[in-house]
């Protein structure tokens, strides 16, 4: 079963500007970089959800799919991010609280919706997952 989740990404459009301009004009570079600067992007603080590996830490963010019917006229606030997670799941979130200011914290996914949990509730889960599934 899933569990929808949305989260504003405030500022999302005209931070997309920037990262377009830069896929245009910036030097090739390698599926080795590209793969490092994906998985750090929990660590450095980009806004998204990101599933957990066996240790509970941050592993691959998630896809979703943007929401524009609350946004503003240049969509730097009111566009949200739709992500259907599995229920069940606990997973860690990067949320930008203000332009300046960033939430993080982990979540589980239940088939009523989504609540916050501790850290240690969530790295205690993946471990089991983990154990369960080797």
């Amino acid at each position: 079963m899933k569990v929808l989740f949305r989260l504003e990404r405030i500022g999302d459009d005209s931070i997309e500007a920037v990262r377009a301009f830069d896929r245009l004009f910036a030097p090739a570079t390698t599926k080795r970089y590209m793969r490092a600067r994906q998985m750090s992007g929990a660590h450095y603080g980009a806004p998204g959800v990101w599933s957990l590996d066996c240790l509970g830490h941050p592993l691959t963010e998630l896809r979703f799919r943007k929401d524009y019917s609350s946004a503003n006229s240049v969509g730097s606030r009111g566009v949200y991010a739709e992500y259907h997670l599995d229920a069940g799941a606990y997973y860690f979130v990067i949320k930008r609280a203000s332009w300046k200011s960033r939430e993080r914290f982990y979540i589980v996914a239940k088939p009523d919706g989504v609540s916050r949990v501790t850290e240690e509730e969530a790295q205690a889960w993946a471990k089991k997952r983990s154990v369960q599934t080797s």
